[in-house]
């Protein structure tokens, strides 16, 4: 189970990575905050899990944003959407099964798992999609990005330490408005009337799906 999740871990990146390399980048976030929806969609068969017609409500407001934002047909966001929508698909998989995993193995356990399989993995595609060595400004790149990286978790993992749950969960919402500001000043992408609309349906299903469980485990 955890190579598998490393597997998950493995696959999300790299579908990210192909889905920012397309798509700018606000939108990409906010088809990929479709994951705790879909977590709640699956948690009946995978987690054994109730979920009631509020959540499902929810969940179902949260995909008709996505089909604002990519309009089907229209001149939206086209075939591409199904990197970001892969991305959210693959990551309510992971947190699934880290929840299966957390009953019996420590964080540092999934942790070590988890970053092995995706080193080792990322190391044999290099056998058929071949490399270059990187250039000292690309290797200056992936320092900061990884310094990035760790101190985001690090963060992270210290709010939940110090605050609630329920009161960090939220704030990952904020990440779709600073991808919008990045992507406006950086490479000048201007979000439509569309994404907008579709962006905001999903957050706030995302947010009432968030209350409906902190709700649920206070009557527990």
């Amino acid at each position: 189970m955890n190579i598998i999740r490393g597997l998950l871990n493995t696959a999300a990146g790299a579908l990210i990575i192909s889905a920012l390399a397309l798509l700018p980048i606000a939108d990409v976030f906010a088809i990929v905050f479709l994951s705790p929806l879909i977590v709640t969609a699956l948690s009946p068969w995978l987690l054994g899990e109730t979920v009631g017609w509020r959540r499902w409500s929810a969940v179902s407001v949260g995909f008709a944003g996505v089909l604002v934002m990519t309009r089907p047909g229209g001149e939206g966001i086209g075939w591409l959407v199904v990197l970001p929508l892969g991305v959210a698909v693959v990551m309510a998989l992971r947190d699934i099964l880290t929840r299966r995993l957390g009953a019996h193995d420590s964080t540092e356990t999934i942790l070590f798992y988890t970053v092995s399989v995706t080193v080792g993995f990322g190391a044999l595609t290099m056998l058929w999609t071949g490399t270059t060595m990187p250039t000292p400004e690309h290797w200056a790149i992936f320092m900061v990005a990884g310094l990035i990286n760790g101190a985001a978790h690090f963060l992270t993992i210290r709010a939940f330490q110090l605050v609630a749950a329920a009161v960090v969960s939220p704030f990952k919402y904020l990440s779709i408005v600073w991808a919008a500001v990045i992507g406006f000043f950086v490479w000048g992408d201007v979000p439509d009337a569309y994404m907008i609309t579709g962006a905001s349906l999903v957050v706030g299903s995302g947010l009432y799906t968030l209350h409906r469980e902190t709700r649920r485990r206070k009557l527990a």
